[in-house]
């Protein structure tokens, strides 16, 4: 778990809150997010890259046209780190697909890709979760994570950026 989500997970059970469960996602289909991340593999410096983000979330509502609440999780999540800098083309996220959670933690909805692996040309790669925030008013995953290294001591990998829904139109996570 990175340390940042570390952070916020300590701070929520300090505070008793409990992540709620059966968040209602809609539609379902494809959500597709791109945007930009500052991406680092210690010990080169930060570098700005274009990330793309696409979740997959099922219908699993008793209606065949759609007017139901669908999805209560994400079926599958892909990350990719393209363009922007030359060195975003020297990581390479082999993980792909991961699973997903979906919670609502003091008023949050965090959206957490799982057992996410990233290797680089340096030695030793990362690996661990990514939690991003969804606002949902905005229909944007904002990302501040740090994986840990692997193998430790190697340097660990931070992700900081936002990425914007691309399609489809709207989306909505409701607890």
């Amino acid at each position: 778990m990175s340390r940042i989500s570390a952070i916020f997970f300590a701070t929520a059970a300090f505070l008793g809150a409990q992540p709620s469960s059966a968040q209602i996602l809609t539609p379902p289909g494809t959500w597709a997010f791109e945007g930009t991340a500052m991406v680092q593999k210690v010990p080169v410096p930060a570098f700005p890259c274009t990330v793309a983000i696409t979740l997959t979330v099922p219908n699993d509502a008793p209606d065949s046209d759609g007017s139901f609440p669908h999805g209560d999780g994400i079926d599958a999540a892909e990350l990719a780190a393209t363009a922007g800098d030359p060195l975003c083309d020297l990581l390479v996220i082999s993980s792909n697909p991961h699973a997903a959670e979906v919670a609502t933690i003091l008023g949050t909805t965090v959206v957490t890709i799982k057992d996410v692996n990233i290797s680089s040309i340096t030695a030793g790669g990362c690996s661990g979760d990514v939690p991003m925030t969804f606002e949902n008013s905005t229909n944007v995953l904002q990302v501040a994570s740090i994986l840990p290294a692997n193998p430790a001591n190697s340097g660990d990998c931070s992700i900081f950026g936002s990425a914007s829904l691309v399609s489809p139109g709207d989306v909505d996570i409701a607890p």
